[in-house]
């Protein structure tokens, strides 16, 4: 679960206002370090606060420069999280919210996903799908070209001719890395045994979709003495008595929303019973809550007002974010079914939390399951008026590239923090200018005094002299 993002730079105006300051005059005080000789003045230290009075400008730039950086991050977290929440409620529609599976598991097959409905199949398997096989007659080496005959070598999958391989050259491996790279639909490798070598030419998919003998045969064999040794099997099985046949042996178009993943043909029919599972339901809403969370988390901590605090790096001021936070809640109580006792999220026991995330009730949710399970997936699925339909409203709003609010207002921010990077250098110039003017009149100062004391040395020493004669 993405972690919420929190103010981190600007807890107090003052604290923000005196480390810019300090920086500011660290970066600019490198010229003038020894002062003061002939006034007994610490000029140097004159001049840094002479500096750091005039970088208010310089240190509003950085600040600000700053708050916008950590709002860009947090405006591109929101983005991540409104999608994720937008993915979450997707999946719940077109999967079901319900999880619907097998009461019971079985010798010839296992299932995936959920049914849309529960109900009860009898499944009979009685034929496996199978990729159809060809191989070579045997060589004495799979590295010497000069057993392998020269000429052209080439297949039809389902009565297409595939790419030809020209065979001379070639050793056996050639032979099997021509065909992994250059036909697509086979696989080729060279097995080696105690009788020699031989060249075994696979499909990488099973079954066929026109006759089990047309489903792979050599157009032009190149003296290899290529054979079948495995036809193509379609998978067969019946559902309550209907005939089903399918090239593959995971089969997603009888049951729907479940996946049957044939492993055996023992001709044995299966009672199949699919009954809801509250357990899998209840983890497939709690990944919705966990993103709903998430965002909102991360909606709170802009939200959040405090009057002794700056909130500059913050989305306070943004009405996006509180658009987002009504849109969110407004849903909570949103109807979706006109009729019935499941008609919203809380008659799924998507309770509301006092500091705005939700909780599942598991009670409320296996009430509303036994109450009526295709009401319980509905209220995600239902187009338009579905909760996943108004999120996704949301995230589009929200997320678009060239129109979501989120995304143009980070565009916006990082406009304005190039802006403000202008800025800086510009006041910065302006401040190295000031600092190496004032160093000259210092140093014009500390020469003059300098001169003055000098010839004050001078004209005592005359008057002494006079004095002592």
């Amino acid at each position: 679960m993405t972690s919420s993002v929190t103010p981190t730079s600007s807890s107090t105006t003052g604290t923000s206002t005196t480390s810019a300051a300090q920086s500011t005059a660290a970066a600019t005080s490198a010229l003038f370090q020894a002062s003061g000789l002939s006034s007994g003045l610490d000029t140097s230290a004159i001049v840094d606060a002479l500096i750091q009075a005039d970088s208010v400008q310089l240190n509003s730039f950085k600040q600000k420069a700053s708050d916008y950086q950590v709002q860009i991050s947090t405006l591109g977290t929101l983005v991540s999280q409104v999608q994720a929440l937008q993915t979450a409620a997707s999946n719940l529609a077109t999967n079901g919210v319900v999880s619907i599976v097998p009461t019971s598991t079985y010798a010839d097959f296992t299932t995936s996903g959920s049914a849309k409905a529960e109900g009860n199949y009898a499944i009979q398997v009685s034929q496996l799908a199978k990729a159809a096989k060809m191989r070579s007659t045997n060589f004495t080496s799979a590295q010497d070209d000069a057993v392998v005959p020269d000429g052209t070598l080439q297949f039809s999958i389902d009565g297409t001719a595939t790419a030809s391989i020209d065979t001379t050259g070639k050793t056996l491996a050639d032979v099997a890395e021509a065909i992994n790279q250059s036909i697509g639909g086979l696989t080729a490798s060279v097995i080696s045994t105690d009788n020699g070598y031989y060249l075994n030419v696979a499909r990488t998919s099973t079954g066929f979709s026109t006759t089990e003998g047309a489903a792979l045969t050599v157009v032009s064999d190149a003296g290899l003495g290529l054979v079948t040794q495995q036809s193509a099997k379609n998978a067969s099985l019946t559902i309550d008595g209907l005939p089903v046949s399918r090239q593959s042996n995971a089969i997603s178009d009888v049951v729907p929303g479940i996946t049957l993943n044939l492993t055996g043909n023992s001709g044995a029919s299966n009672s199949v019973s699919f009954a809801a599972d509250s357990s899998g339901t209840e983890k497939a809403l709690t990944t919705f809550v966990d993103a709903y969370n998430t965002l909102e988390q991360t909606l709170s901590s802009q939200l959040v007002t405090d009057p002794t605090q700056t909130y500059g790096d913050t989305l306070l001021g943004h009405s996006t974010t509180s658009s987002i936070e009504d849109s969110m809640q407004s849903m909570l109580s949103q109807t979706v079914l006109a009729s019935g006792g499941v008609r919203t999220l809380a008659d799924l026991g998507l309770e509301l939390q006092r500091d705005g995330t939700l909780q599942l009730n598991v009670a409320t949710l296996q009430n509303a399951i036994q109450s009526s399970p295709s009401a319980v997936n509905a209220i995600f699925s239902t187009a338009t008026t579905g909760i996943a339909a108004t999120i996704k409203t949301l995230s589009d709003n929200q997320t678009n590239l060239l129109t979501g609010s989120l995304v143009l207002q980070q565009n916006s921010l990082e406009s304005s923090v190039s802006d403000l990077s202008d800025q800086e250098v510009s006041a910065q110039a302006y401040l190295d200018a000031e600092r190496a003017q004032l160093v000259e009149q210092f140093t014009n100062m500390e020469t003059l005094i300098s001169g003055y004391k000098t010839a004050t040395s001078y004209l005592t020493q005359i008057a002494n002299l006079q004095i002592s004669k």
